[in-house]
């Protein structure tokens, strides 16, 4: 994941989702805007019932306004792309570029092959660490109750090794 600070973010609902339940929503701070497709909104607050926006620092529900990039339109018969990984992807498009944060892989192949930058539930982790939002111990705690805490499905050994890069 590159530099992320002054950069603008549009989210899915994976992160949104999955931050949500490790009680971790304040690790999208810093952000120099946090934009959420209001279908992305609908699909997280149907699979969290009791999130609320002003729980989500900075974020503003905005829409995209015009048609999906060809490219894209192409992407999504290619890759099975759900409506809020489509709206997430045309919105970072007509915003000019920054990040998609999604745990998806193919909104984040389709992402990165449409050249934007990605990262997703771990990668927040390991951004909050740099900016001292949450200790490496912390996120070692997260991990070893990974599976009771969240529904974002990670292999054990991408687990494994996630946790072996996370820094002390």
């Amino acid at each position: 994941m590159a530099a992320t600070d002054g950069v603008l973010v549009v989210l899915d609902a994976g992160p949104l989702i999955h931050l949500d339940e490790l009680h971790c929503l304040h690790l999208l701070e810093g952000f120099a805007a946090l934009l959420i497709p209001s279908v992305v909104w609908r699909e997280a607050v149907r699979h969290r019932p009791k999130l609320e926006l002003k729980a989500v620092p900075g974020a503003r529900i905005t829409d995209p306004t015009g048609p999906s990039p060809l490219p894209l339109a192409t992407a999504v018969f290619a890759n099975d792309l759900h409506a809020g990984e489509i709206a997430a992807i045309t919105l970072l498009h007509e915003s000019g570029g920054g990040m998609l944060l999604s745990d998806g892989d193919a909104a984040r192949q389709t992402a990165e092959s449409l050249g934007f930058f990605v990262a997703g539930t771990l990668g927040l982790l390991l951004r909050g660490i740099r900016r001292k939002q949450i200790t490496g111990p912390q996120v070692r705690k997260i991990i070893s109750e990974f599976r009771e805490r969240t529904t974002l499905h990670v292999s054990r050994a991408l687990l494994k090794r996630f946790e072996e890069s996370v820094p002390n």
